[in-house]
């Protein structure tokens, strides 16, 4: 079965919709983090977000992601992403999906930057295909949760149009901080839209 996936802008309304039913392991992660539900989670990253966008499958408002600036000085910015299930399911078409916005974010902000629960391994695992570097878990938050920082930098990747008309980001290799081995997932291939 063939699933229409879109990336639209993020509206105060779609949060009613993905809130009750975030995925599990995001619901442990705002709560660990700052001691949020879901909805106080997603409409605290919505105010703050400089962009931020929904990822509906087939209408239905799945998964909210976008970026906040974290110092407008040094153009670091905090991406965020949270979602339900429904996008787990559907992985590999929200990543290709995320690609475009990715390059996006990474031309308003040289520097991406935030923190994941250390236990949200789908995210972690997400983050490295998109190209993020993990670094060792730390303490944070109320409890002291294990949060792992992450972070990806315009100068890690080349931006470039591929011969099929697509803007390309093609990651840079480099050593792994954690010391694992760089699990990153290689080229990155972005979509170019308006």
């Amino acid at each position: 079965m063939t699933h229409r996936i879109q990336i639209i802008p993020a509206d105060e309304a779609h949060i009613a919709i993905i809130a009750p039913r975030m995925r599990a392991a995001d619901v442990a992660e705002v709560w660990a983090a700052g001691r949020r539900s879901p909805h106080e989670a997603l409409a605290l990253s919505l105010e703050h977000a400089t962009h931020a966008s929904t990822v509906t499958l087939d209408g239905r408002p799945e998964m909210m992601f976008g970026v906040g600036a974290l110092c407008l000085a040094t153009g670091h910015g905090v991406p965020w992403l949270l979602g339900t299930d429904a996008v787990v399911r559907h992985q590999m078409h929200f990543l290709r999906e995320a690609q475009a916005e990715l390059a996006r974010m990474l031309q308003t902000y040289p520097v991406l930057r935030n923190l994941v629960d250390d236990r949200n391994s789908v995210s972690k695992r997400w983050l490295r295909w998109l190209g993020f570097t993990l670094f060792p878990p730390e303490p944070y938050g109320a409890d002291g949760a294990l949060f792992s920082p992450f972070e990806l930098r315009v100068d890690h990747v080349r931006f470039r149009t591929g011969a099929d008309g697509r803007l390309r980001c093609d990651r840079r290799r480099r050593a792994d901080p954690a010391g694992a081995g760089d699990r990153g997932g290689g080229a990155i291939q972005c979509a170019d839209r308006p």
